[in-house]
């Protein structure tokens, strides 16, 4: 078991951050358990979350391109009000300063996957 060891950090510095690694998640989940998210550019990223470990180091959860925004009607990809409601795992993007596919978001990954099976289990 993956012990509580990140938090919500809105005001942490995530300059510097980019794609690490991917999760399916339910975008509502994130909002019902972290609050709405911080904005994003409102196309390419509708919605951002910022987490701190107890080291310092900061990781981001967000969308990319995967909302009407960006995609508009293609795909019938979902509104970003809708999107960020919806109760179907999407794909949505781990950000921090690792390289895409080395394993310096698993532990961050496994929490937060662990946080929302403790949630899925308990609708």
């Amino acid at each position: 078991m993956i012990a509580r060891m990140f938090i919500p950090a809105p005001n942490a510095n995530d300059a510097g951050t980019n794609l690490i690694k991917v999760i399916q998640l339910a975008p509502a989940f994130l909002v019902e358990r972290f609050g709405a998210p911080l904005s994003g550019d409102g196309a390419k990223c509708t919605g951002r979350y910022k987490f701190v470990a107890g080291d310092g180091t900061v990781f981001t959860v967000y969308e990319y391109k995967s909302t009407a925004a960006y995609l508009d009607d293609e795909e019938d990809a979902l509104p970003p009000d809708e999107f960020w409601r919806n109760r179907d795992e999407h794909e949505l993007s781990i950000g921090g300063r690792g390289g895409y596919g080395d394993d310096s978001a698993d532990t961050f990954a496994a929490w937060l996957s662990g946080e929302y099976q403790r949630c899925v289990g308990s609708a």
